[in-house]
């Protein structure tokens, strides 16, 4: 997690982000992503930034406004993961609220699901792989 305290550069258009901020319905933590369209100024407390957050709305906000946020793009399983369990969550969560017994989701969403489902158990294969020739390795050097 990280402070926007060091500004944005021009390089940091199109890297996405993961926005920490304090739920209203229920005062826990939450977060929202988004996009760096436009860094606008010099870095410092007066900076502003055009995202584009995940639900397709664009806003041009202070940084200082912006708050707490985490990098996103280090790791895309990871990334993945965090995207899919928040889907989940607001599905679940509209789902209760309206106590409803059935949540539907678009096909296509799901044929994608899917297919991002195969890419993560193709990934942590091979990361599982991975870290088994690197505790071979670390056996060998002992």
């Amino acid at each position: 997690e990280q402070m926007l305290g060091r500004g944005m550069r021009p390089s940091d258009v199109g890297r996405r982000l993961r926005v920490w901020f304090q739920s209203d319905e229920h005062g826990e933590r939450d977060f929202e992503y988004a996009a760096v369209l436009q860094v606008h100024g010099a870095a410092g407390v007066d900076q502003e930034v055009t995202v584009e957050w995940d639900s397709g709305v664009q806003e041009r906000v202070l940084l200082k406004d912006l708050g707490r946020f985490t990098w996103l793009g280090d790791d895309t399983a990871a990334d993945v993961t965090a995207n899919l369990r928040e889907y989940r969550e607001e599905s679940l969560g509209g789902a209760e609220e309206a106590q409803a017994e059935v949540v539907a989701l678009p096909v296509e969403h799901l044929r994608k699901e899917v297919e991002v489902l195969k890419w993560l158990r193709q990934e942590v294969a091979a990361r599982s792989e991975e870290a088994e020739e690197l505790r071979r390795q670390n056996e060998e050097l002992r």
